[in-house]
């Protein structure tokens, strides 16, 4: 695949001429099939070029060809046909193309299309991603086929450590597009998301690797279970994969809960998943007819020592939260704190019937908390959530205590 230029246009309100540089490209609508252009505010994906060439080696070619293209491109806007741009503008283009694929590494698994398509669960998964393989056709701009061609996956898919460090290499990791995969699995896993949950798992088994003085090959031998609890506990999300930690005492715990919303038990907290998964809320919920403060109690089975509380609130993942150009695309999204995620809580330890407030906090829009508390005996933790960000519900997914 190719690479890309965008660009940063406005509307000024009066008319503006544009004369094309020239090395300009020269365009008219029969040349650009299947690529509408109407929407001017933050150019096309599909000013794309590179795809026949080494996307390595090239990379000033490259570069020089997506600028003639892209004046090439607005002139065509502004001054052929009736495209209604006279009083548009750039305010801004790139000069650094964004490039979708280059040199891939090899590692101890070669992820393939058919591993996402079954949606094969990895022994040894430490991410996922879930973007459709999206491939384009080498030509970029110059081809007369659609721009991108989607193949859906069934399901998300798992990642396995295999994948993100190099089989000859013994000490290298890699994470993002150079990862261990054919053009095809490449063509998902390209994604910034999915590269940064490939980053945050590589970071942590390089650390990991440090610390235990070992190298990649070694976790995936003999560590994999302790990396991947690892993950889940700093909220990475690894496919039906439950949280097993045997220093976390929140399981053992009794959970009573304000009220509760159908499907939404206290006990959710504590089944170790934290995503919506095979129509299984994993939460708890409280009721939304009740109004706030509802909270949450967890009772020990004898006393115990905790220092350090883990919450992890709902981000409202049921809808997009991204980057995009597309003012259709924006309008399903909610920019600033997600309603869902808790904003005001107190968390209190309890011993002997008297409970003291080691937790406030206000104004939150996080995901996941971690609250380090002077270490003390207790009974049992209860939070309170006096309000969120909107919604009717205070939602919790995970408690984790630790001593």
């Amino acid at each position: 695949m190719g690479a890309s230029l965008l660009w940063v246009a406005e509307d000024v309100g009066v008319p503006v001429p544009f004369t094309p540089p020239s090395f300009a490209r020269k365009f008219t609508d029969d040349d650009l099939p299947h690529r509408g252009h109407t929407h001017f505010d933050h150019g096309y994906w599909w000013v794309e070029y590179g795809g026949e060439l080494d996307t390595v080696k090239d990379k000033e070619a490259i570069r020089d060809e997506l600028l003639a293209v892209m004046m090439g491109l607005w002139d065509h806007i502004k001054n052929q046909g009736r495209h209604g741009a006279d009083n548009w503008v750039l305010k801004w283009f790139g000069w650094l193309p964004g490039h979708r694929e280059s040199r891939r590494i090899v590692g101890d698994h070669l992820l393939t299309e058919n591993d996402l398509m079954e949606s094969r669960l990895f022994e040894d998964r430490v991410a996922h991603g879930g973007w459709p393989m999206d491939t384009h056709p080498p030509g970029g701009i110059y081809s007369d086929e659609p721009p991108s061609n989607y193949l859906h996956t069934p399901d998300i898919y798992s990642i396995p450590l295999r994948a993100l460090y190099s089989k000859d290499l013994s000490n290298l990791f890699m994470a993002g597009r150079c990862v261990s995969a054919t053009h095809m699995a490449m063509s998902s896993t390209r994604l910034a998301a999915t590269g940064a949950a490939m980053g945050q798992a590589v970071g942590t088994a390089a650390a990991m690797c440090c610390a235990r003085d070992c190298n990649p090959r070694d976790l995936v031998e003999h560590h994999i279970g302790d990396l991947q609890q690892r993950l889940l506990r700093e909220d990475q999300y690894i496919i039906d994969l439950r949280a097993d930690d045997p220093d976390d005492l929140a399981p053992s715990a009794a959970i009573t809960a304000s009220s509760e919303a159908e499907g939404c038990g206290g006990d959710k907290v504590t089944d170790g998943v934290t995503r919506f998964r095979h129509q299984n809320t994993h939460q708890w919920a409280s009721d939304p007819r009740q109004t706030m403060p509802q909270w949450l109690e967890l009772k020990l089975p004898e006393t115990a020592r905790i220092a350090e509380i883990h919450l992890t609130f709902d981000s409202g993942y049921s809808r997009p939260l991204t980057l995009t150009e597309s003012d259709a695309f924006n309008a399903r999204m909610i920019r600033g704190p997600q309603p869902e995620t808790v904003a005001d809580y107190v968390v209190e330890v309890g011993r002997e019937g008297e409970w003291t407030e080691v937790v406030r906090e206000t104004s939150n829009y996080l995901r996941k908390r971690v609250h380090a508390i002077d270490s003390t005996e207790a009974e049992g933790v209860r939070i309170t959530v006096n309000r969120t960000n909107g919604d009717a519900s205070a939602r919790i997914y995970e408690v984790r205590l630790y001593a």
